[in-house]
């Protein structure tokens, strides 16, 4: 194997252990005043609240108590003048295995990981206005680490990559045509990931791996997938207005080396999807946890959504602490590889007026954040988010894969290719699958995954 194959990603793969748990640092943010202003992108009735590490706060007939002697009355009090149509624990696991993943955590990252049983959903009536004025009033509490809104997310995509050219017609539409020739992503670096490279030792493929993708809508049983691999349909209603994106993410990934159509990086591992709804409950933490439920140590799951905090672009979905919990417990508790689209907001995320939430010494989630680079330039497209938090970069314009229908379109959602699919969305699949061909040769090789 050629020394240059994937080895940023080999490196980010690669956790290295802490020692000596440093139990006062826990960088949560932002913790900030809400006005109802701010909260255009955000859902209109629900709020979430942690409260703080070392306690035992529990949710009964819609009241806050603890048994470790946290004063919670500022909370009941809020809670009381509040209108709550709904109140539940965010993760709808036991809190004895969620104290046993952060411990677990915390052992490998060296600073205090969060408690997710202490996370809770409360349903307020009133509009964006109750909602702020409730959040404000848990923050001023010292028993509350953090409460924020649920925010309205989107595809990490970028706004104008519809598909809008005219697909091919001189092609015989007896049988799509092979397109692998296009997609220089796969090949020869310093263009391409050099996944011929992986494919030419056992496991390169990815073999006995699994792969989640988080966002929308997908057509599943496109023709280029092995649909039996098809191991986990879950999250809520998919969208189909959004079926192309998931399309061509899951084309990157698994697509078959089947002579036509396109070929993906790691097309022996089982893929899955969690869908979430932008129309419904847009609790965005549940559907990961979810995913994650769902795979082993060393498989791999991909964010592909943004979200819009107040006066920002878009931005990588760990801003929201909640979602970081998660995706920290994924990375740090079980060793689940988390890779995170980074967003397509033209901002650079070591800026201070971040807070530092982006900053790795301070806040590390574990995630392998994806920016957009050039095809082949190697230099950040115009629409990427920066920074040092940014791991790695792959293609972000320009991509061959399935879906969108302006490549090909045979006259079915099942015979669809695009070669114009972008954004950090198009780059993360690239990282996913290169990923997956590593963990699959460490299997062979090793045993184990990285």
């Amino acid at each position: 194997m050629r020394q240059n194959l994937l080895l940023v990603t080999l490196i980010v793969l690669v956790c290295t252990p802490a020692f000596g748990l440093d139990t006062k640092t826990r960088l949560v943010g932002p913790v900030m005043t809400w006005e109802e202003a701010d909260l255009a992108r955000f859902n209109p009735e629900w709020v979430q609240v942690k409260f703080v590490e070392g306690s035992d706060v529990v949710l009964m007939n819609g009241k806050f108590g603890d048994q470790s002697g946290l004063d919670l009355s500022a909370v009941n009090t809020s809670i009381r003048n509040a209108m709550i149509l709904d109140a539940h624990p965010t993760f709808r696991k036991d809190r004895t295995t969620l104290r046993a993943w952060k411990a677990l955590g915390e052992t490998r990252y060296g600073k205090t990981g969060p408690d997710l049983s202490l996370w809770f959903n409360l349903r307020v009536a009133g509009g964006r206005a109750a909602v702020a004025s409730l959040i404000n009033e848990l923050n001023s509490s010292p028993a509350v680490e953090i409460a924020h809104p649920i925010p309205i997310v989107e595809p990490a995509r970028l706004q104008s990559s519809h598909n809008t050219a005219t697909p091919n017609s001189s092609v015989d539409r007896d049988r799509t045509p092979d397109f692998t020739d296009q997609q220089d992503y796969l090949f020869d670096t310093p263009v391409g990931l050099d996944a011929p490279s992986a494919w030419a030792l056992p496991g390169g493929y990815g073999e006995t791996m699994k792969f989640i993708d988080v966002e929308l809508c997908w057509t599943e049983d496109h023709e280029d997938f092995a649909f039996e691999n098809l191991f986990y349909e879950g999250g809520t209603t998919q969208d189909p207005s959004y079926e192309s994106h998931g399309t061509s993410v899951l084309g990157e990934v698994v697509a078959q080396h089947n002579g036509y159509g396109v070929s993906g990086f790691s097309p022996a591992v089982d893929y899955g999807v969690v869908a979430i709804d932008l129309n419904l409950y847009p609790d965005v933490a549940q559907y990961f946890q979810e995913a994650l439920d769902e795979l082993d140590a060393g498989d791999v799951w991909l964010i592909e959504l943004q979200m819009y905090p107040t006066g920002r672009d878009a931005t990588p979905m760990e801003w929201l602490q909640v979602n970081y919990d998660v995706i920290w417990t994924s990375s740090w508790a079980r060793e689940v590889v988390c890779v995170e689209a980074g967003a397509n907001g033209s901002q650079d995320l070591d800026d201070p007026s971040w807070g530092g939430v982006f900053d790795r010494n301070q806040r590390d989630s574990g995630a392998i954040m994806v920016g957009a680079g050039t095809p082949t330039g190697r230099v950040a497209e115009y629409f990427t988010n920066f920074g040092s938090r940014m791991d790695v970069h792959a293609w972000g314009s320009e991509i061959v894969t399935t879906g969108g229908g302006n490549l090909y379109d045979g006259g079915t959602l099942q015979t669809r290719y695009t070669n114009s699919f972008g954004g950090t969305s198009g780059a993360s699949p690239m990282i996913v699958g290169a990923g997956l061909c590593l963990q699959g040769i460490a299997k062979s090789y090793l045993g184990e995954p990285l």
